[in-house]
């Protein structure tokens, strides 16, 4: 039987029966726009409060107090989690900005996998994180010119990010008709969360389809999700939106 690391999100784990395989690593893809960065903040934050798994959150590409101002917004306090040892937001978006940070954590070459990678795992060992969210892909790989190199980068996260032994979500941006950036991201992953934009009548609504969960069973049909005051809930009794 497979070990599960339920999600926190409404509607979810009905979907995927029970939740994420524990010490996967999933992607999550979808637009600007679609919820991607909330779904993996309530994913973290439900696991403490809910769950009593701590995590954390490596902010490739936004500055950790925009993504704490923004998730107050739920009622979420990340700041106090952090002051518990329950969460760690690693900034790794502050070097590749050019501007300076007074985080706990920082990467100073966030294109620097093994130096993430170290950071990370020292994190784990101190906090006895069980679950990571890494914030966005694109921003850590545009570094790479060539498919080869860039996929070699990729999989050697994804090997170094298993051997944590945490369940681990990752974002990339969806492409067209691709499910990602690169067209490479999803072959690392055990599972794939898409996130989209259905117009429906005049207006647009968000949905996701699990494209992808390795090794368990679970609907593949694309559903219906709002972002409410208390985060992102799925609805898997409604009618789902036709692809």
């Amino acid at each position: 039987m497979v070990d599960r690391s339920k999600t926190g999100v409404l509607g979810l784990d009905t979907i995927i029966g029970g939740g994420f395989p524990a010490g996967s690593i999933i992607l999550v893809s979808g637009g600007t726009g679609t919820g991607k960065s909330i779904f993996c903040v309530q994913f973290l934050y439900k696991g403490v409060i809910e769950f009593k798994e701590p995590g954390i959150f490596v902010a490739l590409e936004e500055r950790p107090k925009d993504i704490r101002r923004f998730i107050s917004n739920f009622g979420w306090d990340l700041k106090k989690l952090e002051e518990q040892n329950k969460l760690a937001i690693i900034d790794a978006s502050a070097a590749r900005l050019g501007v300076p940070s007074n985080e706990k954590y920082i990467i100073t070459k966030p294109s620097d996998v093994d130096s993430l990678i170290t950071t990370i795992d020292n994190i784990v060992q101190k906090i006895n994180a069980k679950r990571i969210v890494v914030d966005s892909l694109p921003a850590l790989m545009l570094q790479y010119d060539t498919p080869i190199a860039l996929r070699r980068e990729l999989l050697r996260l994804g090997a170094l990010l298993e051997d944590t032994g945490c369940t681990t979500l990752m974002t990339t941006e969806a492409n067209g008709q691709r499910i990602s950036k690169f067209g490479v991201e999803e072959f690392i992953c055990h599972g794939i969360v898409n996130f989209s934009l259905s117009e429906i009548g005049a207006e647009l609504k968000r949905n996701l389809i699990v494209l992808k969960m390795r090794g368990i069973k679970h609907s593949t049909r694309r559903y219906p999700f709002e972002i409410t005051p208390e985060g992102i809930a799925i609805f898997p009794g409604e009618e789902a939106y036709q692809a």
